[in-house]
């Protein structure tokens, strides 16, 4: 039994309308993976500035920034950490009690391994291999030196213990991947218990635009 004046759609509208869906979704999706891996990056400055507060916290009742050791200043970011957040070469790994005392190691918190494969070349075993060339060395893209330029032509330096914490100046990097690719994000905050040290861009995590994990 046929009804009149009931038609379908022609093949050619209905092409019409899967490329019209094609190109809104090469537009929307590729827009919706940047805005995901933007909100990742929230971690990373969140984290750095508990670890700023918790160096200062330790130099206001100890006049030391207890040696740039995690263990010892008492700061640990929250389990599910895709950062890695150093002061100096050496960390120890997220999930893993301090030990007592500490070993003097305990520089930095490596990435949550139990959630992220940790095998993975962007995760490099828990810490993210970190692009540091410009930090301390330059004002590039806002994130602005230490005073005195302290690790002038020494980037280096900054994964340093001694030198990480020298002179009651302190400076603490976070790095991670955010999107699943190569590229890491590089993340840093700076700080000082001295008054004479201080510098405007205290406990604010800056990074350079080369670094941008969501942008390369």
């Amino acid at each position: 039994m046929f009804i009149r004046g009931k038609k379908g759609f022609t093949l050619i509208e209905l092409m019409i309308v899967v490329a019209i869906i094609g190109i809104l979704a090469a537009i929307a999706i590729p827009n919706f993976m940047k805005f995901q891996a933007r909100s990742r990056q929230s971690e990373a400055r969140t984290n750095l500035k508990s670890l700023f507060t918790a160096e200062l916290s330790y130099w206001a009742q100890y006049g030391s920034l207890g040696g740039g050791n995690v263990c010892i200043v008492g700061y640990a970011p929250e389990r599910g950490n895709r950062y890695a957040y150093m002061i100096g070469l050496t960390g120890i790994a997220q999930g893993t009690p301090c030990p007592t005392p500490p070993a003097g190691t305990e520089l930095g918190w490596g990435v949550d391994c139990q959630k992220y494969d940790c095998t993975l070349p962007q995760f490099n075993g828990g810490y993210p291999a970190c692009d540091i060339t410009a930090f301390g060395t330059a004002v590039p893209d806002g994130c602005v030196p230490l005073a005195g330029n302290i690790w002038a032509g020494t980037a280096a330096g900054l994964y340093t213990g001694a030198s990480a914490v020298a002179n009651g100046i302190f400076v603490a990097t976070g790095c991670g991947d955010c999107d699943g690719d190569a590229t890491v994000d590089t993340f840093r905050v700076q700080g000082s218990g001295i008054d004479a040290d201080k510098t405007a861009v205290d406990g604010q995590p800056c990074q350079e635009s080369g670094q941008n994990d969501v942008n390369n």
